[in-house]
């Protein structure tokens, strides 16, 4: 377990959660900031689906709305919270990125990158 990257997350879900709650708060809130949110929700996702070999479950750039959004940074930060709990942070692992292009990652760096990314 890294107590300082489950503050990280912790931080990042506070961060998220009130952007949210300001683009909510709009009216008509900005077309680009609610991509943008959609995309930093589903980029943890894409990150377990790699880690764990999984087939990608949701595309990097999804339409969601922003409740669709909430929901999915509720949940698969609270997965990447257990992971960071009871995994093996130095575990590698290979995947694939959009590009085609083949990687090898260690679970601990890739969960810096999820953090810090949004």
């Amino acid at each position: 377990m890294n107590p300082l990257l489950l503050r990280f997350f912790d931080f990042e879900n506070w961060a998220n959660q009130q952007t949210l709650h300001s683009l909510e708060a709009m009216e008509h809130p900005p077309e680009r900031a609610v991509a943008l949110m959609a995309h930093v929700a589903a980029t943890p996702r894409v990150w377990l689906d790699r880690a764990f070999s999984l087939p990608q479950s949701v595309p990097v750039w999804p339409q969601w709305t922003l409740a669709q959004s909430r929901e999915e940074l509720l949940t698969v930060l609270r997965e990447w919270t257990r992971v960071i709990a009871t995994d093996d942070l130095s575990r590698a692992f290979a995947y694939t990125n959009t590009r085609g292009q083949q990687f090898s990652s260690t679970l601990g760096d890739v969960a810096l990158h999820v953090v810090f990314h949004g």
